[in-house]
């Protein structure tokens, strides 16, 4: 498994590293919040020697990838709503999925298909994910937006209702349905030119790549700045 592999080329490398890689996990998409950044920053500071503090490292481990995991029970999501302060969708209705197989949505532009869909990215597992909005005709302050969630756990007869508010983590069952829309049904191909949705494991690492390019550039930067600093002629009377 991907999964299974990742953690064991994590295990060999430096705690900054692993750090980075257990807060990736944790975002929606693996996507770092700038609070995540400026704690991996503090790390390699230290890793280089500038600052004495040690911070502390918690690695990534297989309970950071568990809603990942093929081998715990899945679910299947039945409905979603009624939804309060999200958009300008009704307050009152319901979208149902079939349990047995495909549901087709339809309906005309503005009708709230992807209202749902940025719920959806949400609640279960999504390479990205998109912030629900209010009603941008209300005036004041947009509470969270509020969702009742309907799933059926396998083995379970009745499904789960669970009335889910943004903000807050979702029901661990669903969090391992995937969604795929335009935005992140990312495409990539293996040894055999394959094509195939893109793994989380890879998904994962790939987000931890384009962040150690950010970072070498932002370094890149303050070394610039430093220099032209040094470069900066003193004062007469004084030498280097």
């Amino acid at each position: 498994m991907a999964e299974v592999g990742l953690l064991e080329w994590a295990d060999k490398q430096p705690d900054w590293i692993r750090d980075a890689l257990r807060r990736h996990a944790a975002r929606p998409g693996f996507n770092l919040e700038q609070e995540d950044k400026a704690g991996v920053t503090a790390r390699v500071r230290h890793v280089g020697g500038f600052t004495a503090d040690l911070p502390e490292c918690s690695p990534l481990s297989a309970e950071h990838l568990r809603a990942n995991s093929s081998n715990e029970p899945r679910a299947v999501l039945c409905s979603l709503g009624p939804v309060k302060h999200l958009n300008r969708l009704a307050e009152e209705q319901q979208l149902r999925f079939a349990t047995d197989g495909i549901t087709i949505i339809y309906g005309d532009n503005g009708s709230g298909k992807s209202g749902y869909c940025r719920i959806a990215k949400k609640l279960c597992r999504s390479l990205t994910a998109d912030d629900l909005l209010g009603n941008v005709f209300e005036i004041g302050t947009k509470p969270p937006a509020e969702v009742l969630v309907r799933f059926l756990e396998e083995g379970a007869t009745e499904p789960t209702p669970i009335t889910w508010k943004d903000g807050t983590l979702p029901p661990a069952s669903i969090a391992r349905i995937s969604v795929f829309d335009s935005a992140n049904a990312r495409l990539y191909v293996d040894k055999q030119n394959r094509i195939g949705f893109l793994p989380a494991a890879i998904a994962l690492l790939e987000s931890h790549g384009r962040h150690r390019t950010e970072l070498e550039a932002d370094f890149r930067e303050e070394i610039k700045a430093i220099e032209k600093n040094l470069k900066t002629p003193l004062p007469s009377g004084y030498t280097a």
